[in-house]
């Protein structure tokens, strides 16, 4: 399922963004949508169900044979799905070299200390508030951050030839 966030007017030299959810609570997914769409970014979103989905997503399989070409420039992840968990999701992204250079932000409930240190890969880790306001502030709000620091390192990284090996920090 792709939605969009472009409007209809906007003009830009740069392609927007495509974003991929990964979530299996279709309340904490339209709450997502909901910050993508308050921050004003203009953006593609994709959504995934749960770490099965977004695997084949990101590899062009099953139902996602036939999406359109080209990786997201950002995964925002819940942890704890049925089936593959958020951590193999991330630990398989880091560990591709195809996937290695999708940025992922963790969205989840947990504020456990093993989480986090099972994420150091993630380039952020949000923690759902309970406050709906305040979940869409805080998703909208390290959204723009994390984009912007993509596009930073992909503006820096272009100016530098490839090597193999440099996905990881």
């Amino acid at each position: 399922m792709i939605h969009s966030s472009v409007p209809e007017t906007a003009a830009s030299s740069s392609p927007a963004p495509h974003i991929l959810v990964v979530d299996d609570s279709d309340f904490d997914v339209e709450l997502t949508l909901l910050a993508l769409d308050v921050s004003g970014l203009r953006c593609e979103v994709s959504v995934a169900v749960d770490g099965k989905d977004a695997l084949d997503f990101l590899h062009g399989r099953g139902r996602h044979a036939s999406r359109p070409a080209g990786l997201p420039t950002l995964m925002l992840l819940d942890l704890n799905m049925p089936g593959l968990s958020g951590r193999e999701v991330l630990r398989s992204v880091k560990s591709d070299p195809d996937l290695c250079r999708i940025h992922v932000m963790v969205l989840t409930t947990s504020n456990l200390a093993e989480d986090r240190a099972a994420c150091t890969l993630a380039d952020d880790y949000v923690v759902k508030p309970l406050d709906l306001t305040l979940f869409v502030r805080e998703v909208a709000e390290h959204v723009q951050t994390v984009l912007k620091a993509a596009e930073q390192k992909t503006a820096g990284a272009a100016s530098q030839e490839h090597r193999s090996g440099d996905c990881f920090r």
